[in-house]
């Protein structure tokens, strides 16, 4: 007799575990369908551009304004050294023919 209640208990036990198997199996076939649906969406876009693909425009859209901003620096600055190099140029030239004039004027007697 005390074989057979010890058998009973076993069976029961396994059917017990039987039954959360089932369960776990449900579970494991609602996350299944959850993760087809969600990889529908991130990568075939499901009738839209994939996410992962409109992520990469975004992170390429942002790349290249870092791109345009350190191009944008870079001429600012090359037309800032040319600014001055043309003004002190000119400078130099307006100084240079005024002295010239002067010596002019002095050695014609122009200025007295």
């Amino acid at each position: 007799m005390a074989e057979s209640v010890s058998n009973r208990q076993i069976f029961n036990e396994l059917k017990d575990v039987s039954v959360a198997v089932a369960r776990i199996e449900g579970r494991v076939g609602h996350i299944e369908e959850s993760n087809a649906e969600l990889m529908k969406v991130v990568i075939k876009g499901n009738g839209r551009p994939p996410l992962t693909d409109r992520i990469q425009k975004i992170e390429d859209r942002h790349c290249n304004e870092d791109k345009n901003k350190k191009e944008v620096k870079e001429k600012k600055e090359k037309w800032g050294t040319r600014t001055w190099a043309l003004i002190s140029g000119v400078l130099l030239i307006a100084a240079g023919q005024a002295a010239a004039l002067i010596v002019l004027f002095i050695r014609t007697g122009g200025l007295k």
